[in-house]
């Protein structure tokens, strides 16, 4: 989740429901201080902050427990960013910061890191970038043969600080050679401008994103920031080209009775496994700030690649009912909480395992199990 500014993630503006939103599923705590990122049949690749208050890759059983680090001692932050489906390639996102182990350059704040890929079957660990100003959010071509991430540009101080709060930020792909280098890498800045992405990883050939830019300002008070979309781009990233929007606007009421159309925060894009819910896909998973307690965070919903067919499956941040947040049976009372990242389980498609942070700076992150 976006944690930078530490406002990211807060809906400061009345929002309405939407009747018929929601999809009847269950939520359960598996356990604290867990970043799932990839589940096996016996297997789990998580992130954990570590005592020294640094985060590092771990490797564990399926409950997140009886874990060992996954590589060998790094001074800075250490997360893993994407793992492929057999478990093989792990890709990280890596503190190379000054001074190490910055606040700034933790995982999902896109500051001072680089990638890296680590091959589990081979024990090769090799550094696919060196001295980017950030990267965020890199994910695996399904068959590791190709990467994709968002890449630092400018800071929020290099750049326009009211405009570009979080940066500006650019699309790139590369392919990954045998020997775990990059090679033919790309890059897209949108045409529309300067402003945020965030990559998603792969959607067939297009590439997966959030982006804030193009798109009308939903709160002057918080910035454009805040109305950032779901979208998608070929992954060739041809120069110059214009995204297809996925996320649609809500339908609202004033209070003198008309109809509006809102942006409402959209961020992660997820593909679930076939068979995760009863009706047949494709389908996709996103965090979204809507349908929320005013002041509280992201929860997690379903849409159709065109955006169609909306509706939400977590309530952590309760239901409203009258104006005010209600507790949902099978989920903690409602605070400020923002759903992340969602790991499938090759097991079962039904269940998924949540990134779950309540603080709006994502000290602590919860994994929690999510029957649909």
């Amino acid at each position: 989740m976006r944690t930078l500014p530490i406002l990211a993630g807060m809906a400061v503006v009345m929002l309405l429901s939407v009747p018929g939103s929601s999809h009847a599923s269950s939520a359960g705590l598996l356990r604290s201080n867990c970043s799932p990122v990839w589940l096996g049949k016996t297997k789990m690749v998580f992130n954990q902050r570590q005592p020294d208050g640094r985060w590092d890759v771990m490797l564990g059983d399926r409950a997140c427990s009886h874990s060992r680090p996954l590589l060998r001692h790094h001074d800075g932050h250490r997360g893993a960013s994407d793992v492929t489906a057999d478990g093989r390639y792990v890709l990280l996102e890596t503190d190379y910061g000054t001074p190490r182990g910055a606040a700034w350059a933790e995982r999902g704040k896109g500051y001072a890191n680089d990638l890296e890929l680590f091959d589990r079957r081979t024990g090769r660990h090799t550094r696919l970038t060196t001295g980017r100003k950030g990267t965020i959010w890199a994910r695996l071509h399904p068959s590791g043969t190709k990467v994709a991430w968002a890449q630092l540009v400018k800071t929020q101080f290099e750049a326009d600080l009211w405009h570009n709060l979080l940066g500006v930020w650019e699309l790139h792909v590369a392919d990954i050679t045998a020997g775990g280098k990059l090679s033919a890498e790309r890059n897209w800045r949108h045409p529309g401008g300067d402003g945020f992405l965030e990559a998603y990883g792969w959607l067939g050939n297009r590439i997966m994103f959030a982006s804030d830019i193009g798109v009308e300002q939903t709160n002057r008070w918080l910035g454009r920031w805040f109305s950032a979309q779901l979208w998608t781009l070929p992954d060739t990233l041809p120069a110059g080209a214009a995204p297809t929007r996925v996320s649609r606007p809500f339908t609202t009421r004033t209070w003198w009775g008309a109809s509006k159309a809102q942006n409402a925060y959209h961020e992660f894009m997820h593909l679930p496994l076939a068979g995760a819910f009863n009706k047949p896909g494709p389908w996709i998973l996103a965090s979204i700030a809507w349908d929320t307690q005013p002041f509280n965070g992201m929860d997690l919903w379903r849409m159709r690649p065109d955006g169609s067919g909306r509706q939400r499956l977590t309530f952590f941040n309760g239901r409203p009912d009258g104006g005010k947040a209600a507790q949902v049976s099978g989920f903690p009372a409602p605070r400020y909480t923002v759903v992340g990242s969602v790991t499938t389980d090759p097991l079962n498609p039904r269940r998924l395992l949540l990134s779950v942070t309540p603080d709006p700076n994502a000290k602590e992150i919860q994994a929690w199990e999510l029957d649909l």
